[in-house]
């Protein structure tokens, strides 16, 4: 069966990276026994900012757990997600950036946290907290992993055999707020490093990225939310992606109806292999070999 088919019977937008397009997969111990060979990465769009990553055999979703009125997977899917029904059944790291509803929804990541044992979350203190007012919460509370690091502080942990870089963001303006708990994570995804920003309002972020980004090292997939890209925003948004984040792709993401024309013409003028999801329902399919 082509690898693509239960994402497409779900009307979901897919895109399809190959290896020449990303690089060679990592060399941690514990990633690299789990991965298996691969020819591509595979990225699917469940919400407005949520989503789904494949590559060497392993799985992980992002902000996709919710019930938003307007920004959740559309039914089919937020069902099979929970129910951690095909193709959502062999997903191994759940990533959340904060407890936004609509980033998040405790029942819906509890739900599917009951369905799949071998399902991981990584999360901030107040999506924590949430969960734990569930009566059955300790049924998975050892697959629950918090992250809490101070603004300017960058955390390493594993989840899962993934290796994940974590650290605050702010979330608003005019100063930098973080109340919040907006995480930033980096994963190693059997060897394809994967950035989320969640909701981050850049002003002010430059010295994170210079932590956890040093060097040369750089993503393969940055999730970007839009604010990243807003003229006011730059130019220190600009210097956080071409002098750290320096990613090979970019999602943007969280990308509402009046960004599409004039907003995402630019984004693509400036990053030529920016990569826009239009809606949650469309499919696109890129092969590079």
């Amino acid at each position: 069966m082509n690898a693509l088919a239960p994402l497409l019977s779900l009307g979901l937008a897919s895109l399809v990276f190959g290896p020449s397009a990303l690089g060679e997969r990592g060399t941690d111990e514990r990633s690299t026994q789990a991965c298996v060979a691969s020819d591509s990465v595979v990225i699917t769009q469940l919400a407005v900012a949520g989503w789904m990553v494949s590559a060497g055999g392993r799985t992980l979703i992002i902000d996709a757990l919710h019930r938003h009125p307007r920004h959740a997977p559309v039914a089919e899917t937020l069902e099979r997600l929970e129910h951690a029904s095909p193709p959502f059944d062999e997903i191994e790291l759940v990533l959340v950036s904060h407890a936004h509803s609509d980033h998040f929804h405790y029942e819906s990541t509890a739900e599917h946290l009951r369905r799949n044992p071998n399902a991981v979350l990584v999360s901030g203190r107040l999506v924590h907290d949430q969960l734990t007012e569930l009566s059955d919460f300790e049924r998975f509370s050892d697959r629950v992993i918090v992250a809490a690091p101070e603004p300017g502080e960058v955390v390493e942990l594993d989840a899962n055999g993934m290796k994940i870089k974590v650290f605050r963001l702010s979330h608003g303006e005019p100063n930098a707020d973080y109340s919040a708990d907006n995480l930033g994570m980096i994963v190693d995804l059997c060897g394809v490093k994967v950035l989320n920003t969640g909701d981050i309002v850049p002003t002010g972020q430059t010295a994170v990225f210079r932590q956890a980004l040093p060097g040369s090292e750089g993503v393969d997939i940055a999730f970007l939310a839009f604010t990243m890209f807003d003229e006011e925003n730059l130019p220190e948004a600009a210097t956080i992606i071409d002098d750290y984040i320096k990613p090979r792709y970019i999602i943007p993401s969280h990308l509402y109806e009046q960004h599409f024309g004039e907003f995402t013409k630019a984004i693509e003028d400036r990053y030529p292999k920016a990569v826009i999801f239009h809606s949650k329902g469309e499919v696109k399919v890129r092969v590079t070999r």
